[in-house]
This record gives structure tokens, C-alpha cells and sequence, in this order.
């Protein structure tokens, strides 16, 4: 017996692994740890070398592979395989074959491939390379061996060395012959389990008959979890129908599985332990997870072979804290990626104005302490994201008394559709209540003061904002220096974010009135609730979110009527742009009194780095353009309309009450419309503040573009608030701002590609173990014709829809619905265009709800899936009151 040829496994040490490949090694070392394992001998790959020598074809073959491409692979795989099967194996090599045959016992047997890079920690070639079972005679090993070495030439092997980025060179190609055992159960074992990443945990699958059925995927498979040291944790019995079998001469072949064993375990809990047990021993010797094949031939386990895992998910994190995240509500004001500029300054913008409120119903400076922490974390970034954590969010609720109530008002204030339920009051005793009971006696009483002030807190607000607003010099900042703009960024924080507390104490007054209007309006009986609220709070004078899009409204109706103006606005914008204060100075002029107002108010409005109508007038003229097609857009008949509509509904509503929820609803009313309308009015604050924000960053950028330490300065949006400081301060651990920036901008333009769901948990560690997704994403709306979310106005449209993604695209809405998945204030100008909109995220109390109601357009928000569902141009009808989407099919 030649020893460069043949090996037996005795012959074989760890040093000859690249002769006879990782198959091969694999089963060597399965065998060194006296593992049960079917006898064996390998061809190495001398013996595929001599054979291609000897037929004058090896030179052949290396000049193919050398010339081989994407193009002329599968050519050149035909070629070589032709070459290979035209020959055969010398007399010698038989010679040696009839003489090690016995040694393994009697035929059947298994001729497996084994190339040296097979079964590698890096690559598997699962699959990919041919195996030959239940074969019988001299001829049919000759015939399987001669298909095996082929097998190193097939186009698939040739196309997976490409996508593995490895060169086209000659193989070294082993050949494994084993007994074949006559397989009861057979398997394979993974050491750790490859669905979730879990180290801990083995994943068995188990079916009848040979394991050729499991690997092929023709037959359905029972699956245990076993974990290392706890033993069997899950199990999922499949209906077994079919199994494979020995054919009646070579192969295998499928066959029916009696019916009494099709849907009971193939095994028992006893050898599920008995194979983990021995796998888990095996994985650590060789130091590493196992993929390992297993058989069981008259109750013995044998195992076949086994190879490193080459690739595990991440394992998902089984302790630490839980987490949730929900961006169903604060999506509107940071609408898809957000940079960290943003994000960092939303964070501590959070921080401070939430610590004010604390302070302004007398909470103690200890409590406030306490809570730094989950001030400080109300916010979380996943993915370039902002997510609010919804835990922090309900800690700090329950510092207020009526935590289960507060609760579900906020749940329904934020929008979330999936309410958390692990985090509830706390069930304090007698003691504690009453040792507690000032506190949040004394917060009760403040917080109701506050709220019955809140007309003059706002009007105060309002008029300390606009005061300080006329302070700031926008048009001085360009001839600022760095440490100037810094000082005008201290100016902001001090007279405008640190006086910033009643916009919250309002926004915990919207929370509690509409909760109790909400609960008004369930205790009359009435049947859609939602409509009902709908139709309540429509038709509220001077609400700011509402004006520009009045503005743009009456501001069409003048260009309507001037001929040269509709020309003009029938071309393009930059002649817009150019020609307008040529054509007509007074409209130019009410522009420009709409950009010094409103020129912050636009989609993405509180990002930094959002290029505002200050910047780009492009979005003004295009809904020009499409309200001056529709003459019927008049704010005052639009606010007749609703103020009817209200009328109409609150005496509905009276006659349906009680006695008493009669004589308190008016008062009930008035909370919370004007909590609304005040919300709304402060939010165009916040929005023009957001806006001087980014005006000074904007000019820090171009500082740094001019120093040379940034690229562009818009680059400056990819540092975060702190780094600006310190690198201004002299605390930077990293100065080089230039690196830091284009490091993140590549990092956040791979998050652009990504698709997160609005709700998910985090357990432990966040940025690692955790998937990032839904429970049920797709729970709801799912593969159907009938969609449901809830109604904001009432009205039915059957129209076609038009998805639109970026408001700023110049879209013709004339009478079509428009589909989305968020809103914020800038697409408010787009609504009037549209014959109804539906929004996939969002609640009754969302921008795109509250602009509806007051421009009479039938709205439904919160569709769970919409846009997975929904497709752009298809024909629905849309039922404003219900919430209801049905897809009308078209023939």
C-alpha cells in the first residue's frame, strides 16, 4: 500500500490535514476523541495529483482555471469534469483498493469528497463538493471516486471560490470511503445554536432513515434545544412523512413513513442528552462550536463527520436590563436618520427641560438627583434613529400621582401601539403611602395650579420667546468668530432652553385633558370614539401649525388672479426664483414674510442638519404651484366647514351624557382644545429655535472648513454637541474633528439602507445581542385587502394613492390620497392637495391628525405594515370615521 496514496485512519497524525483534506480531519479528529465513528480510509490528495499526472491532464486542467472567469466558468467546469470522468484508475491504485476494502468491512459504502479547505473555520463548502452513498461494488467506487475528484471542478464549487475571493488554483482533493450503516434516525448536531448565537445551547435536527434527507432538505426534521448544562429546554416534533433509504441496488431513495411514527419524537429525551453530551465534549477538545453528523444504526449513535461552524449570529443577550424603545411618537420631529449633532443636542435639550419641570412643581433637588440618570437617557439612537426609551419615560411618571392613568394617557398621547405592560405602580403599604403622600399631595396641588394658570404661563412664554427671538442677530453670524458663535450658542441655552419648562408642563396637560375627555366620551356610549374626538376638537381658531398652510392657501388665490403671476409659476423655480421680485414686488415681499416666519417649519424641521426653506425655497413654489389647480382652497370656508362639524358633534355627545358629564363638559372641552392649540403654538417656538440652533452650527462648520479641520461644513453634523465644546475648550480626547466626522458620515450613510420597526426591547448591553426587532411585525395587516388603523376625520375617498417618501419632491396630489410613513409640520403644505391621507405611523394627537382636522381632509394614522402592504398608484377607498383602508381590486 503506497503511503501517499491511501491512509488508514491509524496512519493518519494532525500534520497531514492538508493531505487529505478538512472532511477527512474532521472524522481523524472525531476518532482521536474515541468518538463511535464508522470505519474509514481517505485517498489524499497525492493520489488525485498522480492520477492527473499520469493521464497527461494536470497541466490542462491548472492552464483552465488560470484563464477561467465570471464569464467562462461554466465552460471551463464542463471542460474539466469531461476530462476527469474520460479517465480511469490505475491498476495499482485498485490493487490497493481490493486490499484495504475489508479492512472497513463490507460493502455498502460512502465515498465522500474532502478538499483540503473544506469544512474550515472560514469556509465550509457545504454542499457544494458530491458524496456517492450506498454503493457496492470495485466499479462503483471507481466510478464515485473519478465524480468526487470531478466534483473540484463544478461550477457551483468554482462560483463560491469566486464569491469567497479565493484564487482559481488547482485543488488538493481528498476522497473519504466509509462504511455505510443502515441508519434508523440520523441528524446533524450543532454545538451552539445557529439560529440564535447561543453558546450555551446545542440545536439538534432529527429524522427517520438516513441523514441524506435532512441534509438535502427533503425531509422535515423534529428539533430539540438542549442547553449545556441544564439539559433539554425545547422541542418541536414535525409530521415526519417521508424518509430516505438505501435504494435496491446503489443511491438512496425516498419512501413513506408509517403513520404511527410520523408525529412522535425520533428520539428519545435520553439520546437527545446522550448526543449534546458527547458533541459538547467533542467541541472542547477541538476548541470551537461543531457542526457534526451523527447516525443511529440498531440503537449505537455513530457520528460521521464534523466541521467548525464557520459563521454565527450574534448571540442575543439572555441578562440584563430590559429595554424598550418606541419611535411611534417622536419619528414626527426626527423622522428617519438623524445625525449625531442632532441627536446629542435633542439629549441634553431632554435633560434640561424636564429637569426645569421637576423644579417648577417643587420636586427636591434629592429626588431630581436621583432621577440625573434617567434624565439623561430619555432618548436612545439605534441605527442613526431616535427612539425614546419608554422606560425612563414611565420612571419619571411615576414621581406623579394616578401612575395607571398617566400611563394610559401618555401611551396614547405618544401613539404607542404596542403599550408596555412590565412596568406598573407600585404597590406600597400603609407606611410608605403615607410617608409619601405629601410629596405627591404637594406635586398634585402645583400641577393643578400650574394647569389653571397655564393661559398666562404660555402667554408669558410667548412673549419672553419673541423678545428674546428680536435679540438674535441672524444675519451677524457669518462675521462671528468661532469663539462668538460659541457665545451665541450660550445666549440660546440661557434665554431660550432654560426657560423651556412650560411647553412641558402643557404637553402633561394635553396628556391628562384629552385622557379624561377620552373617558367622557367612552362613558356616553358612543360607538366610534375616535371619530367622535376627531370631530371635537376640529375648527380651533389661530392654531399656528394650520397658518402656513393657510398662508400658502391665500397667497395662491393672489397669484390665481393675476395673469403674468400664473404664468410665471407655471416654469421652472430657479425663473421663479429669479424673476418674481422683478414681476411682482408685494408677492416677493409676502414670501419673504413667510420664510422669516415659518422658514424653519419644514419636513425634518428639528434636525440640525435639514436644509430649511431659508436655504431652499424649492418646496414653497411647487405647492404654489398645486394649490393654484385648486380653486376651491379657501382657510375661510375650510374653517366654516369644521366649525360646524364641531357644533354638530358636541351636542351629539351632550345628549348622550349623563346629568353630570353634561354639566362638565364644556369645561372639559376647553382643557383640552386649548392644551392642543397652545401645544401647537409653542411647537413653531421650539421649531425657530431649532433654527437658530442650526444657523450658528451651520457657521461653526464653516469655520472648521476654513481651518482645515473639516472636509465640508456641513460635515460638522457628524460631531456631537460635546466634542464642538471641548475641541473649543481644549478637553478634546481626539482633535482631529476631520477624521471623527467622515468615520460617522460613512457610518450613518449605511444606516440610510437599514429598516428598523417603531417598537422593539433590548436586553443587557444595547449596541450588541440585541436584534432590533418587532415581536410581530407583521401581527396585523397582514396579506390582506382590508387594512385598519385608527379614523382622525371623518370622510370616504375611493381614490388612487400616491406613496410619497420626501415631501420636497416636486408630487402632483391633486385628488389622490396621500400614503406615508410619518409626518412632521413641514408636509402640512402638502395636505390641501390631496383628497385624504393615510399615515402608517402616528396617533389622534400627531401633526398630520391635528392639520387634518382643521383643513377637512378624511385622515387615518397608525395602519400598522402600510407601506409592506400598500403600493403606489393602487385604488382604495379610505373610510375617515373607521379607520378603515380597503385595496379595491382592478381588473
Amino acid at each position: 500500500m503506497a503511503l501517499e496514496n491511501i491512509l488508514l485512519p491509524s496512519e493518519i497524525t494532525d500534520l497531514k490535514k492538508d493531505f487529505i483534506g478538512g472532511k477527512a480531519f474532521g472524522l481523524h479528529q472525531l476518532q482521536k476523541n474515541q468518538s463511535n465513528t464508522p470505519p474509514w480510509f481517505v485517498l489524499t490528495n497525492t493520489s488525485f495529483e498522480n492520477h492527473l499526472l499520469q493521464n497527461n491532464i494536470f497541466d490542462t486542467l491548472k492552464k483552465s482555471l488560470l484563464n477561467a472567469n465570471k464569464s467562462n466558468l461554466s465552460q471551463v467546469s464542463k471542460n474539466a469534469r469531461e476530462l476527469i470522468l474520460k479517465t480511469k484508475l490505475n491498476n495499482e491504485l485498485k490493487s490497493t483498493l481490493v486490499g484495504i476494502l475489508p479492512k472497513i468491512g463490507n460493502a455498502p459504502f460512502a465515498i465522500r469528497s474532502s478538499m483540503v479547505g473544506e469544512d474550515s473555520k472560514s469556509h465550509s463548502f457545504a454542499g457544494q463538493l458530491e458524496s456517492f452513498l450506498h454503493q457496492h461494488t470495485l466499479d462503483d467506487l471507481e466510478e464515485s471516486i473519478l465524480k468526487c475528484w470531478a466534483s473540484a471542478f463544478s461550477a457551483r464549487v468554482l462560483k463560491y471560490k469566486l464569491q469567497a475571493k479565493q484564487k482559481l488554483c488547482m485543488p488538493k482533493m481528498g476522497v473519504i470511503v466509509q462504511k455505510m450503516l443502515s441508519s434508523q434516525v440520523s441528524g446533524v448536531l450543532f454545538t451552539a445554536n445557529p439560529l440564535s448565537g447561543n453558546q450555551s445551547q446545542c440545536l439538534l435536527s432529527a429524522a427517520w432513515g438516513q441523514g441524506e434527507g435532512i441534509v438535502s432538505g427533503e425531509c422535515n426534521t423534529d428539533e430539540f434545544v438542549y442547553h449545556h448544562t441544564n439539559g433539554e429546554i425545547s422541542f418541536t416534533i414535525a409530521q415526519k412523512d417521508l424518509q430516505i433509504l438505501p435504494a435496491e441496488i446503489n443511491g438512496l431513495k425516498q419512501f413513506p413513513v408509517s403513520l404511527e411514527k410520523q408525529n412522535i419524537r425520533c428520539l428519545s429525551k435520553e439520546q437527545v442528552s446522550d448526543i449534546c453530551s458527547q458533541g459538547i465534549s467533542f467541541a472542547k477538545k477541538f476548541n470551537q462550536p461543531l457542526d457534526i453528523e451523527w447516525s443511529i444504526e440498531n440503537g449505537q449513535i455513530h457520528f460521521l463527520q464534523a466541521r467548525p461552524i464557520t459563521k454565527l449570529p450574534k448571540a442575543q443577550n439572555q441578562d440584563g436590563p430590559k429595554i424598550v424603545f418606541d419611535n411611534s411618537n417622536i419619528q414626527e420631529s426626527y423622522c428617519g436618520v438623524t445625525t449625531p449633532l442632532t441627536f446629542s443636542f435633542a439629549t441634553s435639550a431632554y435633560a434640561s427641560v424636564y429637569e426645569q419641570t421637576m423644579r417648577a412643581v417643587y420636586i427636591s433637588q434629592r429626588t431630581i438627583n436621583e432621577h440625573k440618570k434617567t434624565l439623561e437617557n430619555l432618548l436612545g439612537l439605534i441605527h442613526g434613529r431616535i427612539y425614546y426609551n419608554i422606560n425612563n419615560w414611565y420612571k419619571g411618571l411615576l414621581l406623579l400621582p394616578s401612575f395607571g392613568k398617566n400611563k394610559e394617557d401618555m401611551e396614547k398621547m405618544m401613539g404607542l401601539q404596542d403599550p408596555v405592560d412590565f412596568i406598573v405602580d407600585n404597590n406600597f403599604s400603609l407606611f410608605q403611602k403615607l410617608k409619601k403622600f405629601p410629596r405627591l399631595f404637594l406635586t398634585f396641588c402645583l400641577a393643578k395650579r400650574k394647569f389653571s394658570h397655564i393661559f398666562y404661563l404660555v402667554k408669558e412664554f410667548t412673549n419672553n420667546f419673541e423678545k428674546s427671538y428680536k435679540e438674535f442677530n441672524r444675519n451677524e453670524l457669518k462675521n462671528l468668530t468661532f469663539s462668538q458663535l460659541m457665545q451665541k450658542l450660550e445666549f440660546l441655552r440661557l434665554y431660550f432652553l432654560q426657560k423651556w419648562h412650560t411647553p412641558i408642563v402643557n404637553d402633561f396637560y394635553v396628556m391628562m385633558s384629552m385622557g379624561k375627555l377620552r373617558r367622557v366620551i367612552s362613558r356616553s356610549g358612543i360607538k366610534n370614539a375616535d371619530e367622535t374626538l376627531a370631530n371635537l376638537l376640529c375648527g380651533e381658531d389661530g392654531i399656528e401649525s394650520t397658518e402656513p398652510t393657510h398662508t400658502l392657501m391665500r397667497l395662491a388665490n393672489e397669484i390665481r388672479k393675476n395673469h403674468n403671476l400664473k404664468l410665471l409659476f407655471a416654469k421652472d423655480n430657479s425663473i421663479i426664483e429669479k424673476e418674481l421680485k422683478q414681476e411682482s414686488i408685494s408677492l416677493w415681499e409676502k414670501i419673504e414674510t413667510y420664510v422669516e416666519r415659518y422658514g424653519d417649519r419644514c419636513a425634518g424641521e428639528l434636525k440640525l442638519e435639514t436644509i430649511s426653506l431659508r436655504e431652499d425655497r424649492s418646496f414653497i413654489y411647487n405647492i404654489l404651484k398645486a394649490y393654484i389647480k385648486r380653486e376651491h382652497l379657501d382657510p375661510k370656508v375650510l374653517l366654516r366647514q369644521e366649525k360646524k362639524k364641531r357644533k354638530e358633534t358636541e351636542d351629539i355627545l351632550r345628549e348622550s351624557l349623563g346629568t353630570f358629564d353634561s354639566l362638565k363638559l364644556g369645561k372639559t372641552l376647553y382643557n383640552a382644545r386649548l392644551s392642543v392649540k397652545n401645544r401647537e403654538n409653542m411647537r413653531l417656538a421650539r421649531t425657530r429655535l431649532f433654527g437658530l440652533y442650526r444657523d450658528v452650527y451651520k457657521t461653526i462648520g464653516l469655520k472648521l472648513e476654513q481651518a482645515g479641520m473639516l472636509n465640508n461644513h456641513r460635515d460638522i453634523f457628524y460631531l456631537t454637541v460635546d466634542e464642538i465644546e471641548s475641541y473649543h475648550e481644549g478637553r478634546s480626547v481626539n482633535a482631529n474633528l476631520k477624521a471623527i466626522a467622515e468615520v460617522r458620515k460613512n457610518e450613518f450613510q449605511n444606516y440610510q439602507k437599514m429598516d428598523l420597526p417603531h417598537h422593539f426591547e433590548t436586553i443587557g448591553p444595547v449596541y450588541h445581542g440585541n436584534s432590533y426587532e418587532a415581536k410581530q411585525d407583521l401581527s396585523e395587516n397582514v396579506k390582506t385587502d382590508n387594512l385598519k388603523g385608527t379614523g382622525c376625520y371623518p370622510g370616504i375617498v375611493k381614490a388612487p394613492i400616491k406613496v410619497v417618501l420626501d415631501p420636497n419632491e416636486n408630487i402632483d396630489l391633486s385628488g389622490k390620497i396621500l400614503v406615508t410613513l410619518r409626518t412632521d409640520p413641514g408636509w402640512a403644505p402638502l395636505f390641501p392637495s390631496c383628497s385624504g391621507i393615510i399615515v402608517e405611523r402616528g396617533s389622534t394627537l400627531s401633526h398630520s391628525a391635528i392639520v387634518a382636522r382643521e383643513l377637512g381632509i378624511p385622515a387615518i394614522v397608525g395602519v400598522k405594515n402600510l407601506l409592506k402592504i400598500i403600493k403606489d398608484g393602487q385604488l382604495v377607498q379610505m373610510n375617515g370615521a373607521t379607520g378603515n383602508v380597503e385595496i379595491i381590486k382592478t381588473e
